[in-house]
């Protein structure tokens, strides 16, 4: 295969691609136990985009695995999981972490935000959406006990990668998790690498 863009995303901040249908969409933690939050966008129509919510429904299951498809929220399919060399722990359950969260948590004064990132990538390609829609959780590690959930650790060393397959044009963010309040990214936020590859 081809590398034929890479961007690496700091600690704490967000990017985006564009991916033409049957492009392969590569996903690195580079430094290890760091969650990567993925969002998607149809390229002919922004008001298509992926929805966890609908892929939970489509596809019958809370945590993606190779072979699942991530679903548009017209049930379209828009990401196909092709390879997974990491632990295989992932999450669709967790909205994006944002200002308001922070500040519920009692944060005083401004803490980056993966709803922040998000909405900084997406206008840089003109998508404006009124909310930010929920993520796929890539490498987070949710512990469900009776119904309740527990975030812990990521369990990805450096250089784990999951790999996806765009089925549509679309154009792709990922934001490396702010959170350092709870363990899920670790003893600290780190970065994360996205591949565009053929």
């Amino acid at each position: 295969m081809t590398i034929v863009m890479a961007k690496e995303i700091a600690p704490q901040s967000g990017g985006w691609l564009k991916l033409n249908s049957g492009d392969l969409l590569k996903i690195t933690d580079l430094d290890g136990e760091q969650v990567a939050d993925l969002f998607a966008v149809s390229a002919d129509d922004m008001r298509e985009y992926l929805s966890v919510g609908t892929t939970r429904a489509g596809g019958y299951k809370m945590f993606p695995k190779v072979g699942d498809r991530f679903l548009s929220n017209k049930y379209k399919p828009m990401l196909n999981v092709v390879r997974d060399d990491s632990p295989g722990v992932h999450d669709m359950l967790y909205a994006a972490c944002s200002s308001e969260m922070y500040a519920a948590m009692g944060v005083k004064g401004y803490h980056p935000s993966c709803s922040d990132n998000f909405r900084k990538a997406a206008a840089d390609f003109g998508w404006n959406p009124e909310v930010v829609p929920e993520p796929v959780n890539i490498f987070q590690n949710t512990k469900i006990v009776d119904g309740a959930m527990t975030p812990l650790p990521a369990l990805t060393k450096a250089g784990d990668s999951i790999t996806l397959s765009a089925q549509m044009d679309l154009y792709v963010i990922v934001t490396a998790c702010s959170m350092d309040l709870e363990p899920i990214n670790g003893s600290q936020c780190s970065r994360i690498k996205i591949e565009i590859l053929k």
